[in-house]
């Protein structure tokens, strides 16, 4: 479901200057709520791919498992959705899933666009869960449980997923 908030903009959503007028000074794009969301996106995903680095995956990898197999069988549309992910980027990471034998067409035979997760891609993911556990408890503990939650409550409502 998309949601009404009008997330894409020609400029920035700023929290405490917002540009009002030709005249207006020049604001501190430190401030930028888009700025800041996509470096926090960008050190997490560094962050994440270190720690699954020595297992051979990578964090859109691991994502793209979690999703699949939280969906059970979910075509490439309605995963990109989910995921708000370029249909060309997901399609490029199912096919390293797939040459890996981690997840399979749903109805090869017939083309299909519904992908599931194969015994391995189950065993995969079940092996990550525990460093994906412990992932999760280490940002609470870096930055409190508290902020962590409010944190992914406001992205799931600015990414139209609550």
């Amino acid at each position: 479901m998309k949601s009404d908030f009008p997330l894409i903009m020609a400029s920035c959503v700023y929290i405490h200057q917002p540009m009002t007028g030709a005249n207006s000074e020049q604001p501190d794009y430190r401030e930028c709520a888009m700025v800041s969301a996509r470096m926090a996106a960008r050190a997490l995903t560094r962050l994440a791919n270190r720690k699954l680095k020595p297992y051979g995956y990578t964090a859109p990898q691991f994502s793209l498992l979690a999703a699949i197999h939280s969906a059970r069988e979910v075509s490439i549309p309605a995963l990109a959705e989910e995921l708000a992910m370029e249909r060309t980027t997901l399609i490029r990471n199912l096919r390293l899933l797939e040459e890996r034998g981690l997840v399979a067409p749903v109805d090869p035979d017939k083309g299909s666009r519904s992908h599931k997760l194969t015994p391995e891609g189950k065993e995969a993911l079940n092996n990550l869960v525990p460093l994906w556990r412990a992932f999760q408890q280490d940002l609470r503990d870096q930055f409190g449980a508290e902020n962590i939650r409010n944190s992914v409550k406001t992205m799931r409502r600015l990414s139209g997923r609550e």
